[in-house]
């Protein structure tokens, strides 16, 4: 999905909740995203040591650069339920997408610190907020 696209779709989405539970929200191949997951770019090796390094976390999570299918999968759900502390090792483009979206539906804060010319290491913290419509 290319940025403009991505980001023309995140400002266009409804404020209105699709039906709040307490089920928690599918990741990449069904893992489940909980509020500690670190995600990061298997296609980097550097990528997978920093990560099993960051701690604690509930999971880890291996994703490539486009971050639609985790999204698609439950995360959109999952940060409206309660807030969420999301880490990764992935490229710009992976934690830039993922920021956007999180954005449409919560109030965020970032951290981001650039490792090497492909890697960035980031945290997103989503904060509830309040629903209108």
């Amino acid at each position: 999905m290319k940025r403009r696209k991505l980001i023309k779709t995140a400002l266009s989405l409804p404020l209105i909740p699709y039906g709040l539970s307490t089920a928690i929200a599918a990741g990449a191949g069904g893992k489940p995203v909980t509020g500690d997951t670190i995600f990061y770019d298997e296609r980097f090796p550097e990528a997978r040591r920093l990560a099993e390094q960051w701690a604690p976390a509930d999971f880890i999570m291996p994703v490539r650069s486009d971050m639609t299918g985790v999204w698609n999968d439950g995360l959109k759900h999952a940060c409206r339920q309660s807030p969420l502390t999301l880490h990764g090792v992935t490229t710009e483009s992976f934690h830039f997408c993922l920021e956007i979206m999180l954005r449409s539906r919560a109030a965020v804060e970032t951290r981001i610190t650039r490792i090497d010319r492909d890697l960035h290491r980031w945290t997103i913290r989503s904060y509830n907020k309040p629903l209108t419509g």
